[in-house]
């Protein structure tokens, strides 16, 4: 009876941990598929998160570039249903708990470097780092580090 309730715990263990894996990679995926279309539509949108709803959706700017209530989506409304933003780093060094997160998605990629910390109810962290200027989207359960863009790039640069 011990080894069938310690297997059963960890079955629903995996799954949680399965299930809370899924919802960050639909998370970094919503990310990446804004950038990509950014890029091929030659047009700016936005990734709005909604911190304390913990859900996130891509949107059109309008003519002025910038984010306006009531546009209808690129992508719909997504929600996290396994785990929560614990934080959002941003590449000049501030931090944020709460609130909406406005992450502008240009034909050049991402405007700003951004790490999301995210958590589950069982203590385990997964990490999400967009890069500034591409398309580029890191997913990964190890600290990532906010990398500071290359602007200027030469044929000697290393990459």
């Amino acid at each position: 009876m011990i080894i069938i309730t310690v297997v059963s715990v960890d079955i629903f263990g995996r799954i949680r941990q399965w299930r809370f894996n899924e919802d960050v990679s639909e998370f970094a995926q919503m990310l990446h598929l804004g950038a990509e279309h950014a890029v091929y539509a030659n047009r700016t949108y936005v990734a709005v998160i909604r911190i304390s709803g913990n859900s996130y959706a891509i949107y059109p700017t309008n003519a002025g570039q910038k984010f306006e209530r009531g546009l209808r989506p690129l992508l719909e409304p997504q929600r996290l249903r396994y785990c929560d933003f614990e934080e959002i780093t941003f590449d000049d060094g501030t931090n944020q708990f709460s609130g909406d997160v406005l992450i502008y998605i240009s034909p050049k990629g991402f405007e700003a470097s951004v790490l999301f910390r995210l958590q589950d109810n069982d203590n385990r962290r997964r990490f999400v780092r967009c890069d500034k200027f591409t398309t580029r989207v890191r997913n990964d359960n190890k600290s990532l580090d906010l990398i500071a863009p290359r602007i200027n790039l030469t044929i000697y640069s290393s990459l």
